[in-house]
């Protein structure tokens, strides 16, 4: 039964090649511009449409997200369900150097590898921008060009494909 189990799971597997890092990422808000609400709520995967009454994170002019993830990963693209307030987006994906804790500089400075934007004022949806093929980064910064509010983060990247097997190897794996 638990070969059967692990074929299963191998098989519904196979072909997933993206997955949501947010959640490993560590992540705070520049200390210099006004917020509301807890940043833990960006990644707790509760959001309108899924939670009756999910936590949201709100910029009360404009700020920014420093977000360091564990190792370097091949960026897919940054999404980010906005509320009823909405702003202009940028993120910038970095190769090496953190922001510092103020918000304020980079030490070290790192490579900028890819920006991207958003300027749609979208609000009540999930905004999305894509990377550009092949960006590989390990920090990032979310900018938000005015005062808005955000209930889940949701950072894609490529993921290793899980292949799947025939029963004979599965056999063969188990002797």
């Amino acid at each position: 039964m638990l070969v059967l189990v692990v074929l299963l799971m191998a098989l519904g597997l196979a072909g997933s090649a993206l997955r949501n890092v947010a959640p490993d990422a560590v992540t705070r808000a520049t200390t210099y511009n006004a917020y509301e609400g807890d940043i833990s709520a960006l990644t707790d995967g509760k959001y309108p449409g899924n939670d009756e009454n999910p936590a949201s994170f709100r910029w009360l002019s404009k700020g920014i997200l420093a977000i360091e993830l564990p190792e370097p990963v091949e960026l897919r693209k940054f999404r980010v369900y906005v509320g009823g307030e909405a702003g202009g987006y940028k993120v910038k994906a970095y190769l090496g150097g953190k922001l510092s804790l103020e918000g304020l500089g980079r030490s070290p400075e790192g490579k900028l590898v890819a920006e991207v934007e958003d300027a749609s004022y979208a609000t009540d949806s999930w905004v999305e921008m894509e990377f550009p093929p092949g960006t590989v980064a390990d920090n990032l910064e979310f900018w938000d060009f005015g005062p808005a509010e955000f209930y889940e983060m949701q950072i894609i990247v490529a993921s290793e494909v899980v292949e799947g097997t025939t029963w004979g190897k599965v056999k063969v794996t188990f002797r």
